[in-house]
């Protein structure tokens, strides 16, 4: 694993506000953001029993675009914590639940010895993720 992170669900104090949230079920009314091509926020909203489909509706956007919507308050996102620590730190955004499993990113290449312009590249992905990322799981 190059990056472990925990999932979390989380959104701006200027969108949700700072009191308590309950349940999943209480953000339905907010508009929800997911990545184009991926279903984990519909994922994420199934298996914590909101299947009726979310009031104000889900934005998909390109996955580059996510953070800033989510600081910008267009949004509840469910994103890696590691990408999103001094967000979460300076309060732009605000964890509002957060997943227990293990998650993260893989590198992964194809069977085989790599080129070495391939392994050069490898290694130094993994020495930025040792270097910073991975500090935020």
């Amino acid at each position: 694993m190059v990056v472990p992170s925990r999932v979390v669900v989380v959104a701006a104090p200027k969108l949700v506000g700072t009191g308590p949230i309950q349940s999943v079920a209480e953000l339905a009314d907010y508009p929800w953001l997911q990545e184009i091509g991926t279903n984990e926020a519909t994922r994420y909203l199934e298996q914590n029993g909101v299947t009726k489909g979310i009031r104000k509706g889900l934005i998909s956007l390109p996955g580059n675009l996510m953070i800033d919507a989510a600081r910008d308050g267009q949004g509840v996102a469910t994103l890696a914590r590691a990408f999103i620590e001094a967000d979460i730190a300076a309060g732009r955004l605000r964890v509002l639940f957060a997943d227990d499993e293990r998650a993260g990113y893989f590198l992964v290449t194809p069977e085989g010895v790599l080129r070495p312009a391939a392994k050069a590249f490898a290694q130094w992905v993994m020495r930025q993720a040792a270097a910073g990322l991975g500090a935020g799981y």
